[in-house]
């Protein structure tokens, strides 16, 4: 289950038992961080309430570059909108125009 407002401990691979990040996730429990070196990161949750949780993330699948930046294969979609997503929203600003264009003739209609 996600924990709202957890303070979340963060632990490299290089040194497994030092803290190099301390924050609080979001509401809905999410919370994220860019990797500086390769390796398997030890994440762990306290929501205060005595409840904890810790993950391993990574395992390998980071990739990190010159730039000290890191991602995840297939991790989203790259700050893009997937095509139908696209459409849909493309389609409803479309008929938010004609509609909103339709309302403001019929009103000088009236007039």
């Amino acid at each position: 289950e996600p924990m709202a407002y957890a303070k979340i401990h963060l632990y490299p691979p290089s040194k497994p038992d030092t803290e190099v990040l301390q924050a609080i996730s979001a509401w809905n429990g999410y919370f994220s961080f860019v990797p500086d070196e390769a390796g398997d990161w030890r994440v762990t949750a306290e929501d205060g309430m005595g409840h904890k949780g810790e993950i391993i993330v990574g395992s390998g699948q980071w990739t990190v570059d010159s730039g000290s930046s890191g991602s995840m294969p297939n991790s989203g979609t790259g700050g893009k909108i997937p095509l139908p997503l696209s459409a849909v929203l493309g389609l409803s600003l479309l008929a938010n125009i004609f509609t909103t264009l339709y309302f403001i003739s019929q009103r000088r209609k009236q007039k």
